[in-house]
Formats: structure tokens, sequence, C-alpha cells
């Protein structure tokens, strides 16, 4: 995914395995535009990323260019109104 946006690629398919049940699954993601986000450490512009599989529960990613596209925060959608957030250091 990484690599993906740092070429500036914006719509591929992935094969990861689910962290729910254990099995490899086909992603499309896909980038959504651009938003500011604040952690810990501060603000940061970033690439906002879905990865969405008809097996499992989107995923929503941050990923900051001036950190080499690290993932500084993310969110799946358990529920339609509930999300699950990666806590960000």
């Amino acid at each position: 995914m990484r690599i993906n946006a740092k070429n500036g690629i914006e719509n591929y398919t992935l094969n990861v395995i689910d962290n729910d049940k254990g099995n490899i699954v086909k992603r499309l993601y896909q980038t959504l535009g651009n938003e500011v986000v604040k952690t810990n450490f501060g603000s940061f512009d970033t690439i906002k990323v879905s990865a969405s599989s008809p097996e499992s529960s989107e995923i929503i990613y941050f990923l900051a260019p001036e950190l080499d596209y690290f993932v500084i925060q993310s969110y799946s959608s358990i529920k339609e109104w509930e999300k699950k957030y990666l806590e960000n250091y």
C-alpha cells in the first residue's frame, strides 16, 4: 500500500490475510483524497485510502507522505454506526 501511494497509484487490488478469519481475501484499495490527521505528535497531511472486500469490513487508512507514507491512523467499520480505531502514538 505504501509503495503504491508513493508511486501515485490510486486504485488496485491486493491479496491479504483477513484478521478476523485468517484466510486470504482480495481487497480493493482506493484513494479517497487528502485529510489532516491530528496525533499526539502533531498534525499531518495524509492520503486517505479505503480497503474493501465482500468478505470483510472496510478499513480506512491514513498515510503520511512526510513520514515515508507510514500509516499513522486507521479504522474499520464494524457496524454502520461503530468504528474501531487503531491507536495512534
